[in-house]
């Protein structure tokens, strides 16, 4: 429950995160991606993921156990 006076921000972006075109639709401005670019964001692996990975891959190769 919010408290009387207290201001709720959200940011809505008026062009994709990931491709640069304009957003249209609300839903779009709040999440900050179009429709297809919200699903390939979703389905490719942050860059923090693929440095654990890799991390952990060479730790094993090498023996060592985290």
């Amino acid at each position: 429950m919010h408290q009387r006076g207290q201001l709720i921000y959200q940011k809505e972006y008026t062009h994709c995160l990931r491709c640069n075109r304009r957003l249209r639709t609300v839903e779009s401005m709040r999440r900050g991606y179009g429709a297809a670019c919200a699903k390939k964001a979703n389905h490719e692996p942050d860059l923090i993921d693929l440095l654990h990975k890799n991390s952990t891959e060479e730790s094993e190769r090498n023996g060592i156990r985290n």
